[in-house]
């Protein structure tokens, strides 16, 4: 947590001495480290989306947690976020957590449904979700070939890699690479 510390610290400073005020975070798997930076943004002013990345496979042995890890990690998050801030909610909250699936081929469907059921649990009290849609062309193909129900039900376009969800009105979509040419 110690470098964590000095890392997000020193990110948190940089960003703001650039003019950002607004930032969304993809922290990491390790929720003591999320939590600091939660604490980080909240005390020098930022506000932020601290999310902590969950990764239940393909994410390299020293890497990844289980399912059952990643997601009672991430409510751990979400509580200590709201817990940080008694008196506000909402908008009013200057640090607020998001749900942060990697993306497809790092995250199993089991893992897939206990985030979107911690989504419907914390709709009401503001929580967001982000994640990534793919990054490149590679990307994409490994989905398909690692899942194949996944591949053409889309977000936004035959390409995408996503499954088809319920909507979320506080959801943040990365990197969406796409094989088709432009118009």
């Amino acid at each position: 947590v110690h470098l964590a510390s000095r890392i997000y610290t020193a990110c948190v400073k940089k960003l703001l001495s650039l003019g950002t005020t607004t930032a969304v975070y993809y922290a990491s798997i390790h929720l003591q480290s999320t939590m600091k930076l939660a604490d980080i943004c909240l005390a020098l002013g930022q506000r932020a989306l601290v999310g902590k990345v969950c990764i239940d496979r393909h994410g390299g042995e020293d890497y990844q947690e289980t399912t059952e890890q990643a997601i009672k990690e991430t409510e751990d998050l979400i509580n200590y976020c709201y817990t940080c801030q008694p008196e506000t909610t909402g908008h009013g909250r200057l640090v607020n957590p998001v749900i942060t699936p990697r993306f497809i081929p790092t995250c199993t469907p089991k893992l897939l449904q206990g985030l979107g059921e911690l989504a419907a649990k914390y709709r009401p009290q503001g929580v967001w979700v982000q994640s990534h849609m793919a990054e490149t062309p590679d990307e994409i193909a490994f989905v398909r070939r690692r899942s194949p129900a996944h591949a053409g039900t889309p977000f936004r376009s035959p390409n995408s890699p996503h499954p088809p969800h319920p909507t979320h009105p506080r959801c943040k979509l990365r990197h969406a690479a796409d094989e088709m040419p432009p118009p």
